[in-house]
């Protein structure tokens, strides 16, 4: 019995102490005590926006996929996650939407689901280089390189002049220790290009 009451009380002072480090902090930097992989696994700084060869068959869709769209600027994924949901069971065949779920899953840590509905839209559409890219940047996030590269040299060979694919290449290559192939996808990245010192990544 007076060991547990002394339990209590040391648990009790324990809490009490560590307050100050997450409690009067918490509206400025929590995170900044927690390794940044812990919070965010996806951790894509550097973003490329590019224009998807997708369009919507129906009005209705369109507008759920802006209200979703919406709902991802302010960062509530769950919510654009339900409403794009939605708008792919009017149009299950719709790549973009699949992407766009995706990238909302990533964006909530959920890497392997992120890559299950990539996976439907390169079964839908196998064309398109983009989704092949953002496939082979979840697999290097995973730490599985070698998909990683197969998939960004898939995009590659559907569209051999995106620099920011070599550039991508060159990361999962380096991960993979093939320096010197990283050196040449760096170099071509470069030829087409993609600006090194403005990635904090490809600089390194």
């Amino acid at each position: 019995s007076l060991k547990n009451q002394r339990l209590t009380s040391t648990s009790i002072i324990f809490f009490l102490l560590c307050i100050p480090l997450f409690g009067f902090n918490i509206g400025i930097e929590p995170q900044q005590y927690l390794p940044k992989e812990w919070y965010d696994r996806y951790g894509i700084e550097e973003k490329v926006t590019v224009k998807l060869p997708y369009s919507f068959k129906y009005k209705s869709t369109e507008k759920m996929s802006n209200e979703a769209c919406s709902f991802v600027k302010s960062k509530d994924y769950y919510s654009a996650i339900l409403t794009f949901e939605k708008a792919l069971k009017i149009e299950p065949e719709n790549p973009m939407l699949l992407l766009e779920i995706s990238s909302c899953y990533a964006n909530v840590n959920k890497l392997e689901k992120a890559i299950d509905y990539l996976n439907v839209a390169i079964n839908i559409d196998s064309t398109y280089e983009g989704l092949y890219n953002n496939r082979g940047l979840l697999y290097h996030k995973l730490n599985d390189d070698d998909k990683a590269i197969k998939d960004f040299e898939s995009a590659i060979k559907i569209n051999p002049n995106q620099s920011f694919l070599y550039a991508n290449l060159a990361i999962s290559l380096y991960q993979s220790n093939k320096y010197s192939e990283a050196c040449l996808a760096i170099q071509k990245a470069k030829q087409l290009g993609f600006k090194i010192d403005e990635s904090k990544t490809i600089r390194n």
